[in-house]
């Protein structure tokens, strides 16, 4: 098959959310990284495997109505990766907007997200759905969720303590 290995991106929700730290420090252990991470809902982690930090972006998605851990993990999470050395220089914007409720409501569903960008380059994504609870799949409903994807690269040329690439 042919298959891109710098563009090889994880998503997850839930219990997913929270393995893929797992698959991110069992293929950093081994020298290989995802190009993103596309994380909703996990409750678990709140560090990032040293290696992967600047190697792999990240896009974090919480209900704030899921359980309070949940929203702690997440938000803690964001701030881990904000305070990395690696991170040094990043800039932080911050958005509040909508996305269409992907159950057909009808409805928009509010959300704020939190974008760090170092060298024009998204390393860093956090959104957070005020009225969401666990259900947090309108990440999924984002029509920019698709570009960011397939967005994620890892150039040849990068290395440990560098961000990951986009294709523009």
């Amino acid at each position: 098959l042919r298959i891109d290995v710098n563009r090889i991106l994880y998503t997850g929700f839930s219990a997913g959310g929270s393995g893929s730290f797992k698959l991110v420090r069992g293929l950093a252990s081994k020298g290989k990284y995802f190009a993103g991470l596309n994380r909703i809902a996990g409750q678990s982690e709140s560090v990032m495997a040293e290696p992967a930090v600047g190697r792999t972006a990240i896009w974090l998605h919480i209900g704030l109505r899921d359980t309070p851990q949940r929203v702690r993990v997440s938000r803690d999470l964001y701030q881990n990766l904000k305070k990395h050395p690696i991170n040094a220089g990043a800039v932080e914007t911050h958005a509040s907007d909508t996305v269409e409720d992907p159950k057909g409501t009808g409805r928009d569903v509010p959300r704020s997200t939190w974008v760090l960008t170092k060298t024009g380059v998204e390393v860093a994504r956090y959104s957070e759905y005020p009225t969401c609870g666990h259900d947090a799949w309108v990440g999924y409903a984002d029509p920019y969720m698709y570009e960011w994807i397939f967005g994620r690269v890892i150039s040849k040329g990068t290395k440990a303590g560098q961000h990951p690439g986009t294709r523009r």
